[in-house]
């Protein structure tokens, strides 16, 4: 009974082993796949901004469009608020 259980145990501790191995092995591939993709997915995100956005220096990598916003505060004209919304977003005021 008592060498069943051990070779029970080492099956066990071979199986942890394999998985760990297996795991570590997938986790390489599929960081270096991610780094061997990243110049692709770069090139597509930059190909659906427009002239301006791929111009600007501090443009978001995410293509963005700029939305200016005149306000007043306390009756007296504030300025220029400009910011950031993606296409199709709902802006909520609160």
């Amino acid at each position: 009974m008592n060498k069943q259980k051990n070779e029970s145990i080492y099956a066990i501790q071979k199986r942890r082993q394999e998985l760990i191995v297996s795991a570590i092995i997938t986790l390489t591939t599929l960081f270096i796949l991610l780094v061997y993709i990243m110049p692709l997915i770069f090139g597509v995100v930059t190909s659906l901004k427009t002239q301006s956005q791929a111009s600007e220096p501090n443009a978001p990598i995410l293509p963005m469009d700029i939305i200016t916003y005149e306000y007043e505060f306390e009756g007296e004209a504030g300025g220029t608020f400009k910011a950031r919304f993606q296409p199709g977003t709902d802006l909520f005021w609160f």
